[in-house]
């Protein structure tokens, strides 16, 4: 049957099992449940590390600037 398909024989074993133990629940792959706000939070988190960064860069650049009239006074 699994060649039939086209998928390693275990696969087909592991949904087997998976829905003896639990059901049509089992066969339900948590990672393919999308979940908007998750997303939504997770798109935000990185664009506000991404300007954090950005700042952390404004700050540096005179910082550095400074360092390097000290060095050649």
């Amino acid at each position: 049957m699994a060649r039939e398909l086209g998928l390693h024989r275990d696969t087909v074993n592991r949904w087997v099992n998976s829905f003896k133990d639990n059901g049509e629940q089992g066969l339900v792959n948590p990672r393919s449940i999308s979940q908007p706000s998750q997303s939504k939070d997770i798109k935000q988190n990185r664009e506000l590390e991404k300007k954090l960064k950005e700042k952390e860069m404004e700050i540096e650049i005179p910082k550095k600037f400074q360092a390097f009239l000290k060095g050649n006074e």
